[in-house]
């Protein structure tokens, strides 16, 4: 049975010293499924790495995955090939390595993943979509935060990357691909 093809768009939301928000959009098919989630503290880099990692984690088999995204640090690392780069210097100065990490595994357990990047804020449709996502967990954690509520009560994954302490949501992010 051949693989299924897959779209990832993501997009991630943050700033430094502060809390991040990620959102993903997966599709496969007729099958599309939204994703969602925060970090406690994250800069937009780390935002944009964990939305394409998060998303990639969610697909239950191995697939063909064509990954949509805003960022260019996230798409020229894989289309310029800076990752070999990364790699034959040992990691040194690169920012952000156990999340690069992350997502080289979450890549390599996929058949083919091909990045594709799109201009932010230009209105194609999933990649807004992603924005928004990301945009309102961000500012659901700044307002837990300001209201001095425990943002890990939220109905959506919270990562706090200091503590490495993952507090799942109430919902599964598994993604079932259609057999093709």
């Amino acid at each position: 049975m051949a693989a299924s093809e897959a779209h990832l768009w993501c997009d991630g939301s943050g700033v430094p010293d502060g809390p991040g928000g990620w959102g993903a959009v997966l599709i496969c098919g007729e099958a599309r499924q939204e994703l969602c989630g925060g970090l406690l503290q994250a800069t937009n880099n780390q935002a944009e790495l964990t939305a394409a990692i998060k998303g990639l984690e969610a697909l239950t088999r191995p697939c063909h995955v064509v990954v949509h995204t805003d960022s260019r640090y996230v798409c020229d690392a894989f289309r310029q090939d800076w990752i070999a780069g990364w790699k034959r210097k040992a990691w040194r100065g690169v920012k952000n390595r156990e999340l690069w990490a992350r997502l080289i595994e979450a890549v390599e357990a996929h058949v083919t993943v091909r990045w594709e990047w799109h201009k932010g804020h230009a209105g194609v449709t999933d990649n807004e979509v992603c924005d928004k996502l990301a945009g309102n967990c961000r500012k659901a954690i700044l307002e837990c935060i300001e209201f001095g509520l425990d943002p890990r009560e939220l109905p959506f994954d919270i990562e706090d990357a200091e503590y490495d302490d993952l507090v799942a949501g109430p919902e599964s992010t598994a993604f079932e691909p259609s057999r093709d």
